[in-house]
């Protein structure tokens, strides 16, 4: 098993031989994966306007910090909390995303044509086949490493779509052949799911990272096979709400059972935004070797 370090709640566990955690030295509030040679830095769904300011102010220092050479940002809820429009979807590649992938809310906005197709968006794959747009894609690093990043979804909670693991499976027999770095990002509500997927390609990909709940989780690890896995990457947007929305209206609605409408940290300038300001960057960075498809 190759030799992890990972970060979490300001302190650095080191994995032995065993890969058991042991305490090390403080660190930043960060998960992250250190192995060597091509770094890759993940970013979770990044929730409206706040979630965009702060990937616009975290990608560049974190970028220089570790010397990123590629950057996965999940962009679903980047539209007022829900889809993806062109000028959102410029406004992440400016702050330097390599590729955007999403979700169950990717064909909410009816803007949705215009960036689906030839740009670097990718829905969940496991869409049926007529659906707009790529479940997975083949990319280039400015050092020349090829890339292949999926995305699928679960269906537990979720709608009804194909099976995320039969198509994995298909994805691979291709994407294996073109890169030796593979990434897939699973979007799911059930940790089950993410985690039963993370053991299914342990050894075929470079990472499994969850997205969705906006909730990072904390069992951040290789597995044995050399796959670097994560249940959830978390949120990129404001803390000081329920999961991105006006705290205030999901509390009423869930207090009086009557219908409210949810909007993202300051897409509404309005009263109900009383508590302060606070805007986080979550996500995970990942260092893999380029000559193997193992973390």
């Amino acid at each position: 098993m190759p030799s992890l370090s990972f970060v979490k709640n300001r302190v650095l566990f080191t994995s032995g031989a065993t890969g058991n955690p042991q305490p090390g030295t403080l660190a930043p509030l960060r998960s992250e994966f250190v192995l060597a040679i091509l770094t890759v830095l993940f970013f979770g769904d990044v929730v409206g306007r706040p979630g965009r300011e702060a990937l616009a102010y975290a990608v560049p220092l974190l970028q220089e910090k570790h010397k990123a050479d590629f950057i996965v940002v999940n962009g679903e809820n980047a539209s007022a909390g829900s889809g993806l429009t062109p000028a959102t979807y410029s406004k992440l590649m400016s702050s330097g995303a390599n590729v955007i992938t999403t979700g169950d809310h990717i064909f909410r906005n009816r803007e949705y044509p215009l960036i689906i197709g030839e740009m670097p968006v990718l829905r969940p794959a496991n869409y049926p086949k007529s659906a707009d747009g790529k479940g997975w894609g083949l990319y280039t690093t400015a050092g020349g490493v090829r890339i292949a990043v999926m995305n699928l979804m679960g269906r537990v909670f979720m709608e009804p779509l194909r099976c995320p693991y039969e198509l994995a499976d298909e994805i691979l027999q291709t994407a294996s052949q073109q890169a030796k770095v593979i990434l897939l990002d699973m979007h799911a509500e059930a940790t089950s799911e993410k985690v039963a997927m993370g053991w299914h390609l342990d050894g075929r990909v470079s990472a499994v990272v969850g997205t969705h709940t906006h909730i990072q989780t904390a069992d951040e690890r290789v597995l044995p096979g050399g796959t670097a896995y994560i249940s959830d990457l978390g949120m990129t947007g404001p803390y000081d709400s329920v999961l991105g929305r006006d705290k205030y209206a999901v509390i009423e609605e869930l207090r009086t059972a009557m219908p409210a409408r949810f909007e993202s940290r300051r897409e509404r300038r309005s009263s109900l935004w009383r508590g302060r300001e606070d805007r986080r960057p979550d996500g995970t960075r990942a260092v893999h070797r380029t000559f193997s498809n193992r973390s």
